[in-house]
């Protein structure tokens, strides 16, 4: 199946007819039920959540637009009919968390920590302007460091709590969301991991119970306790 676009881009491209027929390039699927193919695909098939933010306006902080955030397709069509910008919910809700590289600096940290261990390139990557976006599952049986979101100069996770544009939408600044290389998402290498997530600490609960029998046991001190 060939494009008619196609077609007729290369002929304002200067190619003569006979040229463009003779090399029609592939039919490209952009949008399916005006949802972008990437947004489409990832909340259907990864189970991603996403909420959207208009063409126009402020972008940051906008809490309200992360608690919206749904895989649900069909508030996803109706959602498409204003051509919005797609901003994926991060962290655990989506199963993904996100590795910023914010240009020259964000790279020369990036490489420091990763002690010529490149795993991370064979990954989802995005790319806005200066700013690349690495791609990773959430860790299952971790939990998210506090203030984790700052892993070094110029390189920082977008977690729990957090949401990124995604291709094709616009920065306000105009920078563009396009994929760098657009393959699975994968699993974080333990260099990263131990960066910004810790372990999940679950009490055993025989042993809660053997402390309830011997006597010796009481009741967890809550923050709220030491507060009042």
């Amino acid at each position: 199946m060939y494009s008619a676009e196609a077609l007729c881009k290369a002929l304002q491209e200067g190619l003569s007819i006979d040229k463009a027929l003779s090399t029609p390039q592939p039919y490209e699927l952009l949008y399916i039920a005006r949802i972008p193919v990437e947004i489409h695909r990832a909340s259907q098939q990864l189970g991603w959540h996403f909420f959207t933010l208009p063409r126009l306006g402020r972008s940051a902080g906008n809490h309200l637009g992360l608690r919206e955030a749904t895989n649900d397709l069909e508030k996803l069509k109706q959602w498409a009919r204003s051509q919005p910008r797609w901003a994926l919910a991060t962290g655990s809700l989506s199963g993904v968390f996100v590795m910023v590289v914010d240009g020259m600096t964000g790279q020369n940290s990036l490489i420091r920590s990763c002690s010529n261990n490149w795993s991370w390139l064979d990954t989802l990557r995005t790319q806005a302007g200066q700013r690349r976006f690495i791609f990773f599952s959430w860790p299952k049986g971790r939990r998210q460091n506090s203030g984790s979101n700052y892993i070094g100069e110029g390189l920082y996770i977008l977690g729990e709590g957090d949401w990124l544009l995604m291709p094709p939408a616009r920065e306000l600044n105009g920078d563009l969301h396009v994929n760098i290389d657009p393959q699975p998402v994968a699993q974080a290498e333990p260099w990263l991991l131990d960066l910004a997530f810790e372990p999940e600490v679950e009490a055993d609960p025989s042993l809660l119970l053997a402390a309830r029998v011997s006597g010796n046991w009481q009741p967890p001190v809550l923050p709220e306790d030491v507060i009042w």
